[in-house]
């Protein structure tokens, strides 16, 4: 099963439909069939929290992301597909704004893509 990271800005969870919304839309844009585990809730905004989950699914697999991180916002979703470079650059940002939440860190580098 391949993880899914759901984060929210108050750290909510995602319903049973919202997990499906998120499985048809990882399958629209990144061509995604594996089985999917969905990781979610508060305890995800605490950076070192999605560091320590996210290091051993980092990598293609089969040409896709190991794991995927889903950012939710007012305007949709975001996914960022779990790369050792996307994850480099949540700990690079994380060190330089170390008073942020995995949310807002993931927020701003989705804005960037």
């Amino acid at each position: 099963m391949k993880p899914v990271y759901i984060l929210t800005k108050e750290g909510k969870e995602f319903s049973r439909e919202g997990c499906l919304l998120l499985k048809s839309l990882l399958e629209e844009r990144f061509g995604e069939k594996d089985e999917l585990l969905y990781e979610m809730g508060a305890i995800l905004n605490e950076p070192k929290n999605i560091i320590e989950a996210a290091t051993a699914q980092i990598g293609l697999i089969d040409g896709k992301p190991g794991c995927y991180f889903a950012i939710s916002h007012d305007k949709g979703i975001d996914i960022i597909g779990g790369t050792k470079n996307n994850l480099d650059n949540f700990i690079k940002d994380t060190k330089e704004h170390p008073t942020l939440s995995s949310w807002e860190v993931f927020y701003e580098e989705s804005k960037l893509i």
